[in-house]
């Protein structure tokens, strides 16, 4: 029995497993916890991707010192209130991962 668990890896075990389930609140502790770290690395990635996307969208005056009063476009501001839930599920998250 030893042999055969020699190259297993429970760390991965739990990722993956905690990615198949649909009934989160049934877990137990430890996957739960693995299943709420996979969802924060998916969140950072997201918000990774959404300040490279708005980095993209910033103006800036002559004198780089200001803001520029262009207004800014609907996707833009879609892309802020994108930001803004993401920050705040990511927030959740990391709270909920502490309390485990």
């Amino acid at each position: 029995m030893a042999r055969a668990a020699q190259g297993f890896n429970y760390a991965r075990y739990l990722a993956l497993v905690s990615q198949l389930s649909e009934d989160v609140e049934r877990l137990p502790p430890r996957m739960l916890k693995a299943y709420l770290r996979r969802r924060l690395q998916f969140i950072d990635l997201q918000i990774r991707h959404l300040c490279a996307k708005l980095d993209k969208h910033v103006y800036w005056s002559t004198s780089r010192s200001a803001w520029s009063a262009e207004p800014l476009n609907d996707e833009h501001w879609t892309s802020l209130a994108n930001l803004n839930y993401l920050v705040a599920a990511r927030e959740a998250l990391i709270d909920a991962i502490r309390s485990l």
